[in-house]
């Protein structure tokens, strides 16, 4: 596969990770809405009331019954969740074994960006805390990435653009503009 063409032509799964408040779930409806696909909210398959570990699991698990269906269905499938190395793995090891190309971007945002009026959302103080410890774990700079996206400094637009500079065949989408 040539590198200038990394998906070839093959479903996609597009991961964008970050800390809260990056903005995961914002460009991942932007793009849906500029590019077709589908959007998977990784919070909604976020397994909850189970030990950490059963619940980090399941989760991993069921983004990838969901990345997979949709890439399937609709050519890109694009994920919106905070991703460590070992989920990374887990999930692009089981797409590339479906046939699906998967491609994690970093979303990173400085906390003073995190407040700022024209992002549209004012965190609670739990998730200012959250994002802080995010942020120090290096959620916004994770080294499987194949791409870094500054949201505080990007416009949705711009980093949509970004996206398509960097990955012009994404799941055969037009070229960028």
């Amino acid at each position: 596969m040539d590198s200038a063409d990394p998906f070839g032509g093959q479903p996609a799964a597009l991961f964008l990770s970050g800390p809260i408040g990056a903005g995961k779930t914002s460009l991942g409806r932007y793009l849906v809405r500029q590019w077709g696909g589908e959007f998977i909210e990784g919070d909604d398959h976020a397994a909850t009331g189970k030990p950490w570990f059963a619940s980090s699991l399941s989760t991993v698990r069921a983004l990838l019954s969901a990345a997979n269906a949709a890439s399937r269905i609709a050519g890109l499938a694009v994920v919106a969740y905070p991703l460590r190395r070992r989920e990374w793995v887990y999930l692009s090891r089981h797409l590339a074994s479906a046939g699906t190309q998967a491609l994690c971007v970093n979303l990173a945002v400085d906390m003073a960006d995190l407040d700022a009026p024209a992002r549209g959302r004012k965190l609670a103080s739990h998730e200012r805390r959250r994002s802080a410890e995010m942020i120090r774990q290096g959620y916004a700079s994770r080294p499987f990435a194949a791409l870094t996206l500054d949201t505080g400094r990007l416009s949705l637009r711009d980093c949509a653009r970004q996206l398509r500079l960097a990955f012009p065949d994404l799941a055969g989408l037009p070229p960028a503009m």
